[in-house]
């Protein structure tokens, strides 16, 4: 019998992505919830993700936006906004 392979990471709940960005973090937590709630998991193959080292995601994007990315992207939402509103 054939499975569905599953990936997950808590880890990525942690983000939160612009309105615009396709990936959004409360479904895979929703997800992750039914998956675990209605006891699918027999059902799959699940494999959970490590978080990526700068080094491996360079492989597939310039150092200069891993670098943009590590400056602005922030895992408490809003925490930029905070940031620029705190200070005035």
């Amino acid at each position: 019998m054939n499975r569905v392979c599953y990936l997950y990471n808590e880890d990525i709940t942690k983000y939160e992505f612009s309105k615009e960005h396709p990936m959004k973090t409360k479904r895979a937590k929703m997800v992750h919830s039914l998956i675990s709630n209605y006891n699918l998991s027999p059902q799959l193959k699940i494999f959970h993700a490590k978080s990526a080292t700068s080094q491996e995601l360079e492989h597939f994007h310039h150092p200069l936006y891993i670098k943009y990315l590590e400056t602005w992207v922030s895992p408490k939402p809003y925490s930029i906004l905070e940031q620029y509103t705190t200070q005035n």
